[in-house]
């Protein structure tokens, strides 16, 4: 028994299935974990946009850590 599915109705459901009540809470802290920081260190200062916009386009577009630049390359304390 096989299911017709279009590709645009699974990409539908799995966009819906993001934005669910369960999932979309969990998005501001994982990005907060891939910039390697805590909620209290970003309350305190202000990051770099520049930093922000690198966070962002690794956790959207999934690359690791290798090809990003890391944190002391834009002047922050280790």
């Amino acid at each position: 028994m096989a299911a017709d599915v279009t590709i645009f109705a699974a990409l539908f459901a799995g966009l819906v299935s993001f934005l669910s009540p369960c999932v979309l809470p969990l998005v501001p802290p994982y990005l907060v974990y891939l910039a390697g920081t805590s909620l209290e260190r970003i309350a305190e200062q202000e990051t770099p946009p520049r930093v922000r916009r690198d966070t962002v386009l690794a956790a959207a577009t999934g690359r690791r850590g290798s090809r990003c630049k890391s944190r002391s390359d834009y002047g922050a304390p280790t």
